[in-house]
Parts: structure tokens; C-alpha cells; sequence
């Protein structure tokens, strides 16, 4: 083999080294990661913590506790988690600070595959997979006081001397470590109070107006109605709403009763919850409103016969004053009375003139009637 040759096939080598080289870099990519940082791992029943991913390494994020997805937290860095010791299923445990029980918090992270940097040839030299990863944290949650002591470590370098130092601070009292102590608000609102359309005896509308009054040692924060008293809605529930935290809360709020599907007068009853921040919940108070269905179809068909023959038309005259008449008329509830006269004008339902009939939705009936005197034309009208 010449010199030459042997040149050439050196140089082929060393340029597909370099190829394989810029390749095999290609191959290298992130890896999903899992990181969840918080500030505390025991709280108190009620407390809120917010929980920091920002050094996971993702796409796409999923948070949960206690394997609940939390759907406000999807695809965020970070997540503010509120724990309720009663809502937890764990078993209770004993601690130097008494009863706990535990609650997770846990991320799913996913990272997409890389695509290739080369073209044609990227998918084959970074053959690489989308990737997952999972990080949990366990937390204690206390149902009332929580004793800690916070001591901060404030570690230098001494550059003079090559040495280190750890310099320990703790917060004093009278020599004596000072500890922080939180208290759970376990005081349910009090003084409530709601009422339908300012006190009203009953309504002809479904839509009507409540107003609510209710007190808290630290605030109401929301409140539940409904017609039904039972059972007693529990702070996480659908169906609260949300009200500005006030010791002294009021306000007229819209509600809708339930509706009837018939003409009379219906019972209703409202009942009301008033809830504070630490998910106390109050008894009910309740208020009582008629729903009054009133008749709006007037009775149709209405006929008259004076002096009637047999099956026939009435007479065409008469010498008595006093005649008698055929009535007749439907409704969709009822006909529950007749009135004759010789006027056309309409009658009032109260004037005291109507006679009373057995209600019948295809009335058919007679009565007696007194002409008024003169020999003369005369008209009835019923």
C-alpha cells in the first residue's frame, strides 16, 4: 500500500472519531428529577405550608396529598398545602407533643425525551426515552398546640487562620430557651341568624333574599344554605360560599326555593352554616317563608240556558219574574262557583253575590234567578 493511501486512511479515521464524538454528546440530557423543599414537617391542624419544587428537574409536574391530586398545583414549582388533623385517616400516634397523625406530600415529575441535534441521524446516535421521577415528604399534623424551638446555625470561615466556627443563636429569656407556641381556634361562630325577604310571611316567587348575620373570635369566612337541616355540611364540601374573613359578618345574599308543581300554598324552610378559617362550623339557623302557587288559568266554556226544555234551548218568553237557569263551564283545577246578573260587567271575587258549587274541573248545574221588573227584553249573563 503506498504512502499516500495510508494517509488518507488515517485521515478517514480521525475524522469519524470526531464524529463520533460530537455524537455521543449529543446523547447526553436532562433527567426528570423529584425535589420538594418546605420549611417544616409538624403543623397544626388548620395551618397552611407552601411546599417549593423549584429545583426538580421537569416538564410536566403533578402534585398530591395523601394520593389526592391537588388540581390548583398542576405544572407549578410550588404548591400551598392546608392540613386538617380530623381529615386524616392515619392512625393516631403519640409524640413528646402528644397526638399526630400523618399526612404525605408527594410530586410525579416527567421530563420529555430530547429530540436529536443532528438531522436524519439525531434519533439514531440519541436513541434517549421520556423520563419520570417521584419525591414524597411525610409531615405530623397535631389536633391542638404545637411546641417548637427555632435555633439558627450561622456557620463562618476564618480566614485568617484557616479555621472554621459555628456560631449557635438562640432566642433568651431570663437564661431560659424561648419556644413558639401556636393555639388551634377550635371556637365555632356564633350568633347566627338569616331571614327570607326581610321577615316576609310568604312569597309568590321561587327567587327571594336572605339575610345573615353571624359572629367569630377570628372570622367568618363562609356560609352554606339549604333547605335541608341534615346532615351538617362539613368545612370541605361543595355548596360553601366564600365570604371576606370578618369577626362581624352580614349581608344580604340571592337564593332560590324549591319549586311546586301545583296551585296552593307550600312550607318552605332555609337553613343556614357559618364556617371560620380553621374549618369550625356553626349550627344552623334557619327562617320559614309560604310559597304561595296561585291560579292564573281562567274557566273556559262558559254557556247559559234561561227556562230550558227538556234537551232543547230555553224558552222565548216568560210571565214569571223568577226563571230558571242551565249552567255550564271547565277549568284546569276547578269551577268552585256561578254568578248571574244582568249586567256584563264583571263581578269581583269577593262580591257576595256568587254561589257556591262542589269544585268539578266540567261543571254543569242550575239555579234560580230574578228578573228584574218590567215588561221588557231582558239578558242574563253568568
Amino acid at each position: 500500500m503506498g504512502e499516500s493511501m495510508k494517509k488518507a486512511i488515517r485521515l478517514q479515521m480521525v475524522m469519524m472519531g470526531c464524529i463520533v464524538s460530537l455524537l455521543s454528546g449529543c446523547a447526553e440530557e436532562e433527567k426528570a428529577t423529584a425535589s420538594i423543599k418546605v420549611d417544616q414537617t409538624q403543623v397544626v391542624s388548620g395551618e397552611s405550608l407552601i411546599f417549593d419544587a423549584q429545583d426538580a428537574i421537569f416538564d410536566e409536574i403533578e402534585w398530591y396529598q395523601d394520593d389526592q391530586k391537588i388540581p390548583d398545583c398542576q405544572n407549578s414549582d410550588q404548591c400551598q398545602i392546608t392540613f386538617y388533623y380530623d381529615q386524616l385517616t392515619a392512625t393516631e400516634e403519640t409524640s413528646s407533643n402528644g397526638l399526630q397523625k400523618q399526612s404525605s406530600v408527594k410530586i410525579k415529575v416527567k421530563k420529555a425525551k430530547a429530540s436529536g441535534d443532528i438531522p436524519l441521524l439525531g434519533d439514531l446516535m440519541n436513541p434517549s426515552q421520556d423520563s419520570s421521577d417521584e419525591g414524597t415528604l411525610t409531615l405530623l399534623v397535631s389536633p391542638a398546640e404545637e411546641l417548637s424551638t427555632t435555633v439558627a446555625t450561622d456557620e463562618t470561615t476564618n480566614s485568617s487562620d484557616s479555621s472554621s466556627s459555628s456560631t449557635t443563636t438562640t432566642t433568651t429569656a431570663d437564661t431560659t430557651t424561648s419556644s413558639s407556641t401556636t393555639t388551634a381556634d377550635t371556637t365555632v361562630p356564633s350568633s347566627q341568624s338569616v331571614s327570607i325577604n326581610n321577615g316576609a310571611s310568604s312569597t309568590t316567587n321561587t327567587a327571594v333574599t336572605l339575610t345573615l348575620s353571624a359572629k367569630d373570635n377570628v372570622g367568618v369566612t363562609g356560609y352554606y344554605a339549604s333547605e335541608s337541616s341534615t346532615p351538617t355540611p362539613s368545612q370541605s364540601v361543595a355548596g360553601w360560599t366564600a365570604v371576606t374573613a370578618t369577626a362581624n359578618y352580614s349581608a344580604t345574599v340571592n337564593f332560590t326555593l324549591s319549586s311546586a308543581s301545583g296551585v296552593g300554598s307550600y312550607t318552605r324552610t332555609v337553613y343556614v352554616w357559618f364556617k371560620d378559617a380553621a374549618g369550625n362550623v356553626s349550627t344552623s339557623a334557619s327562617a320559614t317563608i309560604q310559597l304561595v302557587i296561585a291560579e292564573t288559568t281562567v274557566p273556559a266554556s262558559p254557556a247559559i240556558v234561561l227556562n230550558k226544555v227538556g234537551t232543547g234551548s230555553g224558552a222565548y218568553g216568560t210571565s214569571f219574574s223568577t226563571i230558571a237557569l242551565s249552567l255550564s263551564a271547565t277549568d284546569n283545577v276547578g269551577v268552585t262557583a256561578w254568578y248571574a246578573s244582568e249586567t256584563a260587567t264583571t263581578p269581583a271575587a269577593t262580591d257576595g253575590a256568587w254561589t257556591s258549587v262542589t269544585a268539578a274541573t266540567s261543571y254543569s248545574g242550575t239555579g234560580g234567578f230574578v228578573l228584574s221588573a218590567g215588561n221588557a227584553t231582558k239578558t242574563v249573563y253568568a
